[in-house]
């Protein structure tokens, strides 16, 4: 339980070229907006998230009203970023997303780490969901929710405790699918999760549960804003804080700790344990320059997630078999979802396929008779490649 994970707009972009970085995702919003506050948002040269903290925030040299203007606008823009994520993640997930994803949600889930992101977007964190074997995305988020149902409904079947040690998900700057009351809510007001994703139809009864809630984004470089002061969110980061007290080691993807997020940085430069190893994957050298900077000790620095991958995180092994020949078994092997049945030797039944693969692969932790892909097959988990 002492890995932490802090993960950025990289980590989502790594996962699919359709999720947006931080320069895309201003132009993607005006676009929703139809234009409406381009060139308000060009005055921090196009940094979305900039400019929701100065709209979001209440400006001693403006007046009331004008004030007023900027929190309506605020609303909207968090409205059309939600739907530019939304619709990201649907194209991310109709091209299909890389296998080395199942390959970190095991990993994260079987340590109990605590992954600590700013991202909005839920690719993660139904990752983490399944390999956790968790019944409810509730039970990953280390923020208190609760859920609504239209009147007169219920849960037939309520999900049960996680069937697996499973990852702790903070997600730092709130979610796509968290809902709050708005800005004339009480600090104490707990967060809604937003369940419309499980149900089967858009039928209107569920619609007006959710009504008059709003997509609970937090703006990330002004620690004085008034979401921090949500009851909620601020148990949320003494949790991640303690975990980072406790870390032996922090690893950190697609996160270059830019100089304007001052809360982030002197968040974890105040928690981090001085012990704690750090791993930073990014394309750029200087990210981890900067890390190792701010925590005064060095950083291993990765360029790309494949060397990560190749050095930190074991391979996915999957087998089953594929026909019955005679006295013979025609077998499947895959690792990391590349074929690699040619390595395997001529073997009877599924007792033997387990045999040889545990053999070859000193495979550890199996998972037997796994549905995947309408496939019942058995998978475990074996050395990183460079490690083997």
């Amino acid at each position: 339980m002492g890995h932490v994970v802090l993960l950025g707009a990289g980590f989502s972009k790594a996962l699919s070229p359709h999720m947006p970085l931080l320069p895309d995702l201003g132009e993607r919003v005006m676009d929703e907006l139809d234009g409406q506050g381009r060139d308000e948002l060009a005055q921090f040269a196009g940094n979305v998230e900039e400019y929701l903290t100065y709209i979001g925030t209440d400006q001693p040299w403006l007046s009331d009203e004008e004030n007023l203007r900027h929190r309506a606008r605020f609303s909207e823009t968090v409205t059309a970023l939600r739907q530019v994520i939304v619709d990201a993640e649907a194209h991310a997930r109709a091209a299909g997303l890389p296998d080395w994803l199942d390959r970190v949600a095991w990993q994260w889930s079987r340590e109990q780490a605590a992954v600590l992101t700013f991202n909005y977007d839920l690719l993660l964190d139904w990752a983490l969901r399944t390999a956790g074997g968790v019944g409810a995305l509730a039970d990953l988020y280390m923020v208190p929710l609760v859920e609504r149902l239209p009147a007169g409904s219920g849960h037939f079947l309520s999900a049960g405790p996680p069937r697996d040690t499973s990852a702790e998900l903070y997600k730092l700057h709130g979610s796509v699918n968290w809902l709050h009351g708005g800005d004339a809510a009480p600090i104490t007001e707990p967060l809604v999760l937003d369940g419309r994703a499980n149900v089967p139809d858009e039928s209107p009864r569920h619609e007006r549960v959710y009504g008059g809630l709003r997509t609970f984004i937090v703006p990330p470089t002004s620690v004085k804003n008034r979401y921090y002061d949500r009851v909620g969110v601020r148990a949320q980061w003494i949790s991640a804080a303690q975990r980072l007290r406790n870390a032996t080691r922090l690893t950190v993807i697609g996160y270059s700790l830019p100089l304007s997020d001052v809360g982030s940085s002197s968040f974890i430069r105040t928690n981090l344990s001085p012990s704690a190893t750090i791993s930073v994957v990014d394309f750029n050298a200087a990210a981890a320059e900067r890390f190792g900077a701010l925590l005064q000790r060095p950083a291993c620095w990765h360029p790309e997630i494949n060397s990560w991958l190749s050095s930190d995180v074991p391979a996915k092994v999957e087998w089953w078999v594929t026909e019955q020949r005679a006295d013979l078994v025609v077998p499947r092997l895959e690792v990391n979802g590349v074929d690699e049945s040619a390595q395997l030797p001529s073997v009877r039944d599924a007792a033997e396929l387990d045999a040889a693969v545990t053999t070859l692969f000193a495979v550890g932790d199996i998972e037997r008779n796994v549905l995947v892909d309408g496939l019942l097959i058995n998978r475990g988990w074996a050395p990183p490649p460079s490690a083997g």
